[in-house]
């Protein structure tokens, strides 16, 4: 079996019926490659393929920037991005930076480098009754890119739809009147935008337990450049734990959907003090429930931030970019997939921010000596037991080449992919995986090993 790659999706009726069987881990593997391959003659399911995506982005990797002050940084709302530039918003402008730019060095004036405020000059925003940009959204149709801008000010809210090419203003739309806050957009690959309201009044308010969902008519925009949001009466959607149950997100910063559309990842907290749910929540967009929220300070998916006296941090905005696949070169020194906006506010001095970056993959290597393994690029593991102990649904397990220790004895049932990278793998003599073989275990299914 040496060199063959392998792909592997298990029931649990199968599982048992092995158990049952007493099949030995050599009968596993032999079922594995059967079912990944099929009949002699037939190619194997690829990674990009495969039904199943894994988008569970929560391994830290680090802050980049880490604690930095700039010319961009008082009063940062969020970021998006298209396939080359990072759109970054302020309270009051919008910034359109090159990927290959460090984020700590950029220079306003740099080439391709833009920064203005987001309506024509001749204007602003306080005569249009706005007093802060949101966190954004992007989104593309036919040709064009165009950046979504969520406006709020004194008791109405709207859109502001910017041309991405040179930041030029593109329209605007006011929500209808029980919309009273705009705070981020996330838009689905269909084009319809999501947002929510923001506040409550400290009594038992429910506007902080669902968002909404607005259609957008792209082709009725691009045709007239009328903006038109359905029928003005949004799709309201629960915020919903675990159990079903809905749960209160006051003060929402920042909200993404994942490539497949099935997480959503939504940011939230205020830097004058912990509220309910503050962090990173990401739910299941096809039940609605909370399926990951991360921790602070401890733990693989920790967005440390502390509000209050003294430091006054606030979570802002997020976007999901998958930088790993790009050099340092390409990505002015970003990494990992999903990217959260942190704000260290000051209100005497100039605020600092924080980027922090994380990743769907954990990765593996037996030769790795140093310290502080947490199963980053940096810090790898050094077996697929820690691997296994530590993997979460929707994540990604990848050996480096090397010959490992047999995994433990027992099943194994979260939703992960096993890849091999750079040669061959050999894990005790029981499962071989070839340079960019793979285990596709399924969201239903799971993989015993005896």
């Amino acid at each position: 079996m040496a060199g063959m790659k392998c792909y592997g999706y298990f029931d649990r009726d199968t599982i048992a019926r092995m158990k049952n069987r007493r099949a030995t881990l050599t009968s596993l593997i032999i079922f594995i490659c059967i079912i990944g391959v099929g009949v002699i003659g037939h190619l194997p399911v690829s990674a990009q393929i495969w039904p199943e995506p894994y988008e569970g982005y929560y391994l830290m990797r680090g802050n980049y920037p880490d604690d930095d002050e700039s010319h961009w940084s008082d009063e940062v709302q969020g970021l998006t991005h298209d396939e080359n530039n990072w759109y970054i918003t302020t309270r009051y402008e919008v910034w359109k930076v090159p990927l290959h730019y460090n984020l700590e060095t950029f220079e306003n004036g740099d080439p391709g480098v833009i920064h203005r405020p987001p309506i024509p000059s001749e204007d602003n925003l306080f005569n249009r009754g706005y007093n802060h940009i949101g966190s954004p959204a992007y989104y593309q149709y036919q040709e064009n890119g165009y950046l979504l801008l969520p406006m709020e000010g004194a008791g109405h809210c709207g859109l502001i739809l910017l041309n991405t090419r040179d930041l030029s203003f593109a329209g605007e739309a006011i929500f209808p009147a029980y919309q009273s806050d705009a705070p981020w957009f996330a838009v689905d690959k269909y084009g319809n935008i999501f947002t929510a309201n923001n506040w409550h009044d400290g009594s038992q308010n429910s506007d902080v337990d669902h968002y909404y969902n607005y259609t957008f008519n792209w082709p009725l925009f691009v045709e007239t450049g009328t903006i038109e949001l359905g029928e003005g009466i949004p799709h309201t959607i629960p915020f919903l734990d675990e159990y079903g149950i809905p749960i209160p997100i006051p003060y929402t910063q920042g909200g993404v959907f994942s490539e497949s559309g099935d997480l959503l990842y939504v940011s939230a907290g205020m830097y004058d003090g912990h509220s309910t749910n503050d962090g990173i929540s990401v739910f299941d967009t096809r039940t609605g429930r909370l399926v990951e929220h991360s921790t602070n300070g401890y733990g693989y998916f920790n967005y440390e931030f502390h509000p209050g006296w003294s430091k006054y941090e606030e979570p802002e905005g997020l976007t999901i970019w998958d930088l790993d696949q790009k050099s340092t070169d390409e990505t002015g020194g970003a990494y990992g997939q999903l990217h959260v906006v942190l704000l260290d506010v000051d209100p005497a001095l100039h605020d600092d921010i924080y980027v922090s970056h994380y990743s769907n993959t954990i990765y593996i290597d037996t030769s790795y000596n140093g310290e502080n393994k947490d199963g980053t690029p940096e810090h790898p593991l050094n077996n697929i037991s820690e691997a296994f102990s530590l993997a979460w649904n929707g994540s990604r397990i990848e050996l480096k080449t090397g010959t490992y220790p047999k995994p433990y004895r027992g099943s194994f049932n979260r939703h992960t992919q096993i890849l091999a990278s750079e040669g061959d793998v050999n894990m005790g003599n029981y499962i071989f995986l070839s340079s960019t073989g793979m285990l596709n275990i399924g969201k239903n299914g799971g993989l015993s090993l005896f």
